[in-house]
C-alpha cells in the first residue's frame, strides 16, 4: 500500500491562528467602540454650534435672547441620529447656555463626558469627570 500525505492544517496551527485573531480582536474592539462614541459626540458638538448660531441670529433680530425656544429658532429637539437631545438651559436677555444631553446607549457609553454645554461666549463644558479637551474636538 502506498500512503499519500494529506495536505492541510493541523489542529495546533488552527488553534494558534484563532488565538492570534482573538488577541487582535480584543485589542481592536475597545478602540473601535471609543471611535464610535467620539463620532456620535461630534454630532452633539455640531448640533450645539448650529443652535448657538441660531441664538445669535435671534439676538440680532430681537436685541435679546429672552423668549428664544427651539421651536422659534426652527431647530430640532435632537441631533440628526437622536444620540443627543438639544436644550436651552439658561436664558437671560443677554446670556444663554445650551446643552446636548446624551440619550439611550450613548448616555451609558459616554458617561465620562456626559452632557456637553456651550454658552453665549463660546465657553464649552461637560457634566462628567472627563476634561473639555477630551470631550470636545
Amino acid at each position: 500500500m502506498h500512503y499519500t500525505r494529506q495536505r492541510g492544517f493541523s489542529l495546533l496551527e488552527i488553534l494558534l491562528a484563532v488565538l492570534i485573531i482573538g488577541i487582535l480582536a480584543s485589542a481592536a474592539y475597545p478602540l473601535y467602540t471609543d471611535y464610535v462614541i467620539k463620532t456620535k459626540r461630534s454630532e452633539a458638538e455640531m448640533g450645539l454650534l448650529q443652535l448657538a448660531s441660531a441664538m445669535e441670529q435671534y439676538y440680532t433680530r430681537h436685541n435679546h435672547y429672552q423668549g428664544a425656544t427651539l421651536a422659534k429658532l426652527a431647530m430640532p429637539t435632537t441631533t440628526e441620529h437622536g444620540y443627543y437631545r438639544l436644550a436651552i438651559r439658561k436664558l437671560t436677555p443677554t446670556t444663554f447656555e445650551l446643552a446636548a444631553i446624551p440619550q439611550g446607549a450613548q448616555q451609558r457609553q459616554d458617561a465620562n463626558c456626559g452632557t456637553l454645554t456651550l454658552d453665549h461666549v463660546g465657553r464649552k463644558g461637560v457634566s462628567g469627570p472627563g476634561t473639555i479637551a477630551d470631550c470636545w474636538r
